[in-house]
């Protein structure tokens, strides 16, 4: 899931747009 977070816990499947 794309979050606007620099370290997301959804963004394991896909990078987050922070980073």
């Amino acid at each position: 899931n794309a979050h606007i977070f620099p370290l997301d816990l959804a963004a394991v499947e896909v990078p987050s747009i922070n980073g």
